[in-house]
């Protein structure tokens, strides 16, 4: 049981929150009933994690703090694990809450179960968790083609071969960085920095479902009776093929703008229905609908950031979302900064360069980059 592949215990758990696909369970069983260690595997993880289902929310949390104490002393399995990582344990408790929400969610909790990957909030390479482990993407391009082959700038990414039948990936994107993403079906997503994408390989045959948390613009093709669904950390997006931006950082309220076609938000039971040129806002259990600027909303996909009249909060907002690092404008704009267009590069100081009000780094070291 040492060198376990990460598949065969993720086809368990999702057996065990009742979220198996038949196809994979009936690889399951094939491998349980042709090697014992995976019975005996199996039968561990059930015994840890087999009633979380069947218990009330508050028994369910204990469970998971259990687990993750037995963890962090080093008592359960002494290997790499998506269970317990003992070196790392930050992604031990991310995957345990994953198994806790998997038990309690469906399918978006099931996308959910792959691994957090142990990073700094600046780190700048992109990440892909290609179902066994994760490696760094150098190129700004990845495609997914039919057979759920990866490849990135027409090189095939060297992944597992013995994957289960809706194997997930997981991309993280840098800062300083974007990233673009072609899916099988003609879709395409490009991602900001700092953004989260979980996806399957293969979609499913009624429906087509990613997880987006972050930013990211979205040209959903259209495929009648496969509908397209976005969700994020709060809610999900509805589409049967349109164009449209989700931003949704932590620091944030979730804003959806409709660049072609019609959407359906719905955001912790608040929803709503977009069409073209419109966006809207989640802003204390409601959303609020305008018109926008298409240029001023995906200025992003060219790395700039524009401003019709900037606040401080929206400037500070998204150096942060592209470096990785807070800025501090330590002086006072009750009318706003005015108009503001930043060419983002890899340079943190040419971004302060292009500020107006002849804005300048002061020495700090608190770790925040000032300007006055």
């Amino acid at each position: 049981m040492e060198n376990m592949p990460l598949e065969i215990e993720t086809l368990i758990i999702a057996e065990i929150a009742q979220a198996i696909t038949p196809e994979e369970q009936a690889h399951l069983n094939e491998l349980r009933d042709n090697d014992p260690a995976i019975q005996v595997l199996s039968d561990k993880l059930y015994g840890q994690l087999g009633g979380l289902h069947r218990k009330t929310n508050e028994e369910m949390e204990e469970s998971v703090r259990h687990i993750i104490a037995l963890a962090n002393a080093g008592k359960v399995y002494k290997r790499r694990s998506i269970l317990v990582g003992l070196r790392f344990p930050l992604i031990a408790a991310a995957s345990l809450l994953g198994i806790f929400l998997l038990a309690t969610k469906g399918y978006e909790s099931y996308l959910g179960k792959i691994p957090e990957l142990a990073r700094q909030e600046n780190d700048e390479n992109t990440y892909l968790f290609d179902g066994n482990q994760w490696m760094s993407v150098k190129d700004g391009e990845l495609n997914i083609n039919e057979d759920g082959q990866l490849y990135s700038n027409n090189t095939r990414l060297s992944t597992p071969e013995k994957l289960f039948t809706r194997s997930n990936a997981a991309i993280q994107v840098g800062r300083r960085k974007t990233l673009s993403i072609t899916l099988a079906d003609g879709s395409s997503i490009v991602a900001n920095a700092g953004s989260t994408i979980r996806l399957p390989k293969r979609f499913a045959e009624n429906e087509r479902k990613v997880f987006i948390s972050g930013e990211a613009y979205c040209d959903i093709a259209s495929r009648a009776g496969h509908p397209f669904i976005v969700s994020y950390p709060t809610g999900k997006v509805e589409v049967l093929g349109t164009a449209f931006n989700v931003r949704t950082y932590d620091n944030e309220t979730p804003s959806i703008a409709v660049v072609e076609g019609r959407v359906k938000v719905d955001n912790q039971g608040a929803t709503t229905i977009l069409t073209e040129g419109q966006k809207a806002t989640y802003i204390q259990g409601q959303y609020r609908v305008a018109a926008f600027d298409v240029n001023v909303v995906t200025a992003w996909k060219k790395n700039v950031v524009f401003f019709p009249n900037a606040s401080k909060q929206e400037v500070e907002s998204a150096f942060e979302i592209y470096y990785g690092k807070k800025l501090s404008i330590d002086r006072a704009f009750p009318k706003g900064m005015g108009r503001i267009n930043i060419v983002r590069s890899e340079k943190e100081s040419e971004f302060v360069d292009q500020l107006p009000h002849d804005l300048k780094e002061v020495p700090s070291k608190d770790g925040i980059l000032h300007v006055q």
